[in-house]
């Protein structure tokens, strides 16, 4: 018998939910799990940069627009708040690459916003010893009487 008070029909639910609550638990597991093999199975191609093969963890969806961005396509599918046609619409505004080309292209876009600010670019190469933070230095081996080599 549905409630017409939404204070009852609200008590009535959360009643419903507790004695229910892993059929919930199960369901949304379920969910997630159909979720994570669907978009898994669209990673089953080769990265849009360098044309490698990779398995599906080693692949990520990189938004071309961050403008346009909803969501990230691993929120979507954790949050399994999402349909199959919304990530996919959402997957239309990525290009497929391996895990390294997309740390290449962060890196590549954070380094153009820099130099579009007037700050200067960061040479394009990294060395620890040199660009060592404050932070980093209070971890340093010697100083915490460690015989560990930091690279």
């Amino acid at each position: 018998m549905p409630y017409r008070d939404i204070f009852k029909r609200r008590a009535a639910h959360r009643r419903y939910y507790q004695k229910n609550v892993q059929l919930y638990i199960n369901k949304n597991s379920r969910r997630k799990k159909e979720l994570a093999s669907f978009v898994n199975s669209l990673k089953q191609k080769s990265c849009s940069d360098c044309g490698h093969k990779y398995p599906y963890y080693a692949m990520d969806f990189d938004h071309r627009d961050e403008s346009q961005k909803l969501t990230t396509i691993n929120r979507m599918v954790s949050t399994h708040r999402y349909s199959k046609d919304k990530i996919l619409k959402e997957i239309e505004k990525c290009d497929l690459v391996c895990a390294n080309c997309h740390r290449i292209r962060t890196y590549n876009r954070i380094n153009n916003a820099r130099s579009a600010n007037g700050r200067p670019n960061d040479s394009g190469s990294f060395n620890l010893r040199s660009n060592r933070s404050r932070a980093a230095s209070l971890y340093d081996t010697q100083a915490l009487g460690v015989h560990h080599t930091v690279l």
